[in-house]
């Protein structure tokens, strides 16, 4: 984590902040589209800022750099990553984290798996 905290200025200025907001957005409602309370104000709780902040940042007005690793988390995307988050994969990995009795390790399988899967179909 340490290591990212660090890059992070790097990535911003890599990746439009308008990007961001969108991305930051998108994975609030996919996560409200599966029946679950995601308003701006839900997140805004979860992460202990105002509802004005996410706003804010939903519409590419400001960059959360203090809230970053936390959004990620809360949200369970990269939102450094380069490339658009994959709607199957979040759907994936939400029912992943719900299994019980499963390690960290054996639901990281799950996802490796489908990414494996993913880019052979892209491949052929």
């Amino acid at each position: 984590m340490a290591l990212r905290v660090r890059f992070w200025p790097v990535i911003m200025k890599a990746m439009a902040v308008a990007d961001l907001g969108l991305r930051i957005r998108r994975a609030r409602e996919a996560k409200r589209l599966r029946g679950q309370p995601w308003t701006q104000e839900h997140l805004a709780a979860l992460l202990g800022v105002s509802v004005r902040s996410v706003g804010r940042w939903e519409r590419e007005g400001t960059v959360p750099r203090n809230a970053i690793g936390a959004l990620e988390q809360v949200l369970g995307v990269d939102l450094s990553s380069a490339e658009e988050p994959d709607p199957v994969e979040q759907e994936l990995r939400d029912i992943v984290e719900r299994m019980p009795g499963r390690s960290p390790q054996e639901r990281q399988q799950y996802l490796d798996l489908y990414r494996e899967q993913r880019a052979r179909g892209r491949a052929g």
